[in-house]
């Protein structure tokens, strides 16, 4: 089958605008009113000159191609063997053209935006060869519609009567008519890129039929670095996620839609507040010196802001470059994966205008089990009798239940979402104009964020073979809250013997002995302190390019990219009691800005030799500069706590202010060769040479390469036809190497320090000097990372089950981290040095099924993907342990060490709780324990508990990662469930809430379990001030597993599309309910298992949604 392309279809609230921004409005709204000049434009149709004679058709069709934006579509065998045409016209229009090349052929062809589908030429009853007569059969009529996998009608699909040549097509809308003979009469239904369907009439009038893609024949156009690509073409492990499997979520940012959506993708919420974003990490973990996360390109764009500003709303597709092969034309940028982000564009056609929206409400996910005042008590008085103290509460039991400080912190939560959409255009000039706005109002009382999106995009054509484009980005957020970790933290400990107000409606705080009284109450953090951040981001960019002679074009492009962040902290003066007062305000004020612009030139030719043979070359150069800037100032003393008075010189103490910027810039060279041999055999060569001044001149130059190659067993002649039920297989290896730059603005450099102070002369006055604080290290270079992998890729029962297994190994060596010097240096900062080596490897498995049921009335899709990693140091120079965390009393130790996985945990081993002083004495030494302190392993059999005894007790890295996503549609109805999943990841539970109770402070559940005397419990300690046995020293008692499953999403709708509402001039009305995050399976006692055990928690959202079409 020879097919080039398919088309797919695919209460107020206000943010305050700073005054700064009008002049940025005032040319945000010329620059929108010159494009929308030219989106109005009208464009004119494309000539076509040919002068062809006995050529074979595919070679017309090929020189149309050349000429025009369009794509031909057709399956080989419905063109007659050995078909030759001529052809001599000259500035035609395309339907003259395919008029005459088809005059005198048995074909038909129709137009869709910007694909021609062939066929063979379908001839109505009448226009069938005369056959012999008949007995007259009883004729009725069927009528019906036949749409694509998502509901939408599907024009110009062929239906035959099967034996005959008669028949017709549906229309626009994708309806149909059709006499037919009799009950046994067989329909077959056709369409170029779907599988067909055979159908038997019976006595039906009615049969509306849903095709599925056809994932083989579809080739699908990938983005990828520089360029597209058919996925059937595609030699490296590249993913793709469309934007029907992220729309419609109750996320605020596109990072979190894209979670378990792709094997080796993973992606954590690592904080629930509103407006928070997620960590991305593709295929583990590569370095522990320099910045793990992905690459992220947007429209051609590389980001500093990454995925934070982006609408989903406005996302065609993202495309994840997963390994070297593909992802080595970034080079030094690629080392940790690529995330390419197309957005939505015109398409040649009428007007369309979508509008969708949704509200949800939010609750807390999981409260973490905390002691009741009665329990508290109790516990409060252990903490002060085992150290021969008074107890401070005579009967803790009339305590009773008391405050529980979370319910009194959370709140119900909501998230609304609106965006209005405009989209379409000529041949010669389309537009996509998208504006969005959401609001969330954190679960958390006192936090909220909103955020206003604008993106218009526009293609012109204004001459031929010369095309001009643009797109451009604007965001506006804003997050304001009062301190909401601090209220999280404080809910967890504060006591419960305490009321959250007073009679009179002040703040309930403690107040008495046996209380906190130092400590500062969850409401006051969560209402008296103020924190906001006002985030403005511009992305934009403008491109012309030129087809120099068929098939050579070149394209040249400019990018900017603009972000400011104003962040304001402010911490009025207040009183309201014990360890609830703060005598003086204080205001701290940063701005940051970024100022980004990246410049590409790239030349491609491509170009099909004979019928087995075709190339794809790129060659190009990019230029980027960066330039980053703060300052910072600080005052207090203030008045007044007024909000208008929230400015500096409100302020009159204490003059403090910083300020600095820093600026690189990267210069590269590429180039990249793809070549496909009869859709067989595939070939990918790429090479990237960068040249960054981050580091010192000599090792400035970093070069990249790779190979890979495919293979498409089943085009093999040999092998066609003989698989059975598989349908399709590929082969497919690479390898590559990639850099990594992001290990700081030139770590090369010695640093300067200009607020040194130095005793000076015999008087020893002080005086204000300056130093170096770091040692240069000007040997320093890239990390590289070189990355093998193998791919299978297969499917059976005609392309309806699919399988995706690749293996890979991914080994980052000279990774850059600032290594400890002997303190007698003097020096601030340790200086970088290349000191080390990590190797990820593992396996990924991607299994889709497709199907049918019920006469076609019910179609699903479900997908299962699974990601196997090891990560592991294999390289720390000098036997160096890098400790990144903890240690000692009130900590859990992360390390860094050779044959085990970055920051790693590490410390004792729990090994039950001694239960009396004669089981102390037959164990092994172990300083200052007592009955009801925590036994711990003597694993090196010395008799001796001490720093020998530790031993690494839980990975920091995922080791197995799950997605599974289904949808299914019934008539009108729709669902879509997404689940996600890890294992194998630890995390530190030493924290608020979870450590022994100290002091007065309040904690976990589980130490009501604690020990109280002999066989009370083995597992957790007793409580006592000071922890002589050291109790919370780094063990396994306190890194616990966040192995979980979570229903990510569910969502039902239902489609009232139909007559009716096409005739009140809409084209689609779908209403639906859904919720995020609905259930979680997890042993992790903390707020999530995604994040920290305390931080604020991920919200469970119930909502519904609107979506309209004209």
């Amino acid at each position: 089958m020879q097919l080039n392309l398919l088309p797919q279809k695919g209460g107020c609230s206000f943010i305050s605008v700073p005054p700064g921004l009008i002049l940025t409005m005032k040319l945000i709204t010329f620059l929108l009113v010159a494009t929308l000049s030219q989106v109005a434009a009208n464009g004119f149709s494309q000539k076509i000159s040919l002068n062809e004679k006995n050529v074979p058709l595919e070679v017309a069709l090929a020189a149309i191609e050349k000429q025009t934006d369009y794509l031909f579509l057709y399956d080989k065998l419905d063109i007659p063997k050995g078909l030759k045409v001529s052809l001599s016209i000259r500035n035609a229009s395309i339907d003259k053209t395919m008029n005459q090349l088809l005059r005198d052929v048995p074909l038909s062809y129709k137009i869709f935006n910007k694909s021609i589908v062939l066929r063979k030429e379908v001839r109505t009853k009448e226009e069938s060869m005369a056959v012999p007569e008949a007995p007259e059969k009883i004729r009725h009529t069927i009528t019906g519609k036949v749409s694509d996998d998502n509901g939408e009608g599907l024009p110009g699909v062929s239906i035959l009567l099967k034996g005959t040549q008669s028949g017709t097509t549906t229309d626009s809308h994708g309806k149909y008519s059709l006499e037919v003979d009799d009950e046994n009469t067989t329909l077959i239904f056709s369409f170029v890129g779907y599988t067909s369907q055979e159908i038997v009439a019976g006595s039906r009038t009615e049969v509306n039929v849903q095709l599925l893609v056809d994932v083989k024949a579809l080739s699908e156009v990938v983005v990828i670095g520089y360029g597209t690509m058919k996925k059937t073409d595609l030699t490296g492990a590249v993913g793709l996620v469309s934007n029907k499997q992220t729309e419609n979520q109750a996320v605020p940012n596109l990072a979190q839609a894209l979670q378990g959506k792709l094997a080796g993708l993973n992606v954590r919420q690592t904080n629930g507040g509103p407006g928070a974003g997620a960590e991305i990490r593709i295929r583990g973990m590569g370095s522990f010196g320099a910045s793990s996360s992905p690459l992220v390109v947007v429209d051609g764009i590389i980001t500093s802001g990454g995925l934070t500003d982006l609408d989903p709303n406005s996302i065609e597709s993202v495309t994840v470059l997963k390994d070297a092969s593909s992802a080595a034309i970034y080079g030094s940028r690629g080392a940790n994966g690529v995330v390419l982000v197309t957005t939505k564009r015109g398409s040649i056609g009428k007007e369309v205008i979508s509008f969708q929206s949704m509200y949800s409400f939010d609750r807390p996910i999981n409260k973490i089990g905390t002691v009741d005042a009665a329990t508290y008590g109790a516990m409060v008085n252990d903490f002060y009798v085992n150290q021969g103290k008074e107890a401070p509460y005579a009967d803790p039991a009339s305590l009773g239940k008391g405050t529980n400080w979370q319910d009194e912190i959370f709140r119900t939560g909501g998230k609304q979402n609106y965006s209005l959409s405009f989209s379409g255009g000529t041949e010669k000039n389309l537009h996509a104009i998208t504006m969005s706005y959401y609001k969330g109002d954190g679960i958390v009382l006192n936090s909220k964020y909103s955020r206003a999106n604008f993106r218009v995009n526009n293609d012109i054509k204004p001459l031929k073979g010369l095309k001009l484009g643009s797109s451009f980005g604007f965001s506006y957020g804003a997050l304001k809250q009062g301190d909401p970790q601090g209220a999280v933290n404080a809910s967890l400990i504060y006591a419960p013997n305490v009321l959250p107000y007073n009679a009179d409606g002040s703040y309930g705080i403690a107040d008495r002995a046996g209380q906190p009284t130092t400590m500062t109450a969850p409401l006051v953090y969560a209402y008296e302190r103020t924190n906001a951040e006002n985030r403005l981001g511009l992305l934009g960019n403008l491109y012309a390019e030129y087809e120099i002679i068929p098939g050579l074009k070149f394209k040249t492009s400019i990018g900017a990219e603009y972000i400011n962040m104003d962040i304001k902290n402010f911490v009025p003066s207040y009183n309201f009691g014990l360890g609830n007062s703060n005598g003086i305000a204080t205001l701290n004020r940063q701005i940051n800005s970024t100022k980004n612009y990246i410049i590409d030139n790239i030349l491609t030719y491509g170009k099909t030799f004979g019928t087995n043979h075709h190339l794809d070359l790129m060659a190009g150069y990019t230029f980027q500069n960066e330039r980053y800037e703060f300052v910072r100032a600080f005052r207090n003393t203030f008045s007044r706590n007024d909000e208008n008075l929230q400015v500096l010189d409100a302020a009159t103490s204490n003059d403090l202010a910083r300020g600095n910027y820093t600026e690189w810039a990267l210069q590269s060279y590429l180039g990249r060769l793809n070549y496909a041999f009869k859709e067989k055999y595939l070939l990918s060569s790429s090479i990237r040479i960068d040249q960054s001044s981050r580091f010192e001149k000599s090792n400035r130059t970093g070069i990249f390469p790779s190979v890979s190659a495919g293979w498409v067993l089943s085009n093999e002649d040999f092998i066609a036809g003989k698989l059975g039920p598989v349908s399709y297989v590929k082969l497919r290896a690479g390898y590559g190497v990639l850099g990594n730059q992001d290990v700081g603005i030139y770590p090369y450099q010695s640093l300067i320090d200009y607020s040194l102070f130095y005793n000076f002369g015999s008087s020893q006055n002080v005086v204000s000097g300056a130093g170096p604080t770091a040692l240069a290290n000007r040997n320093i270079s890239w990390e590289k990372t070189t990355t093998t992998g193998a791919g299978l890729e297969f499917n059976l029962f005609q392309d309806r089950l699919g399988f995706i297994i690749d293996y890979y190994d991914r080994r980052t060596s000279d990774v850059l981290v600032r290594v400890p010097l002997p303190s007698i240096s003097g020096l601030a900062t340790y200086p970088y040095q290349n000191v080390g080596s990590v190797r990820n490897s593992g396996m990924e498995f991607t299994v889709d099924y497709r199907g049918t049921a019920l006469d076609q009335d019910f179609t699903y899709n479900v997908g299962f993907n699974i990601t196997i990693n090891k990560n592991e140091v294999t390289k720390l120079d000098k036997g160096l342990d890098i400790i990144q965390a903890g240690g000692g009393q009130g900590g859990v130790e992360t390390r860094t060490s050779q044959g085990h996985g970055i920051n790693s945990f590490y410390g004792y081993v729990h090994n039950g709780i001694f239960q009396t002083n004669d089981e102390i004495a037959s164990s092994p030494f172990q300083p200052n324990a007592q009955p009801g302190d925590i036994r711990f392993k003597d694993l090196n059999g010395d008799n001796i508990i001490d720093d020998k005894d530790r031993t690494y007790i839980g990975d920091f890295l995922a080791k197995q990662i799950i997605g599974f996503n289904g949808s299914a549609r019934y008539k009108n109805f729709d669902l879509a469930v997404s689940v996600t999943g890890d294992f194998g990841r630890y995390q530190n539970i030493f924290a608020s809430g979870f450590a022994a109770a100290r002091a007065a402070e309040s904690t976990n559940i589980m130490w009501a379990d604690r020990w109280t005397g002999p066989g009370t419990s083995n597992y957790v300690p007793r409580i006592i001030g000071g922890d002589p046995n050291n109790n919370s020293r780094s063990s396994d008692f306190w890194v616990r597993s966040q192995d979980y499953i979570r229903i990510q999403n569910v969502q039902l709708g239902y489609d009232f599309s139909g007559d009716a509402i096409k005739k009140a001039g809409l084209g689609k009305i779908r209403l639906f309910i859904a919720g995020q995050n609905l259930f979680t399976f997890t042993k992790y006692p903390g707020f999530d298992p995604e994040t920290t055990a305390t931080a604020y928690p991920i919200a469970r959202s119930l909502y519904m949604g609107l979506n309209l079409g004209f």
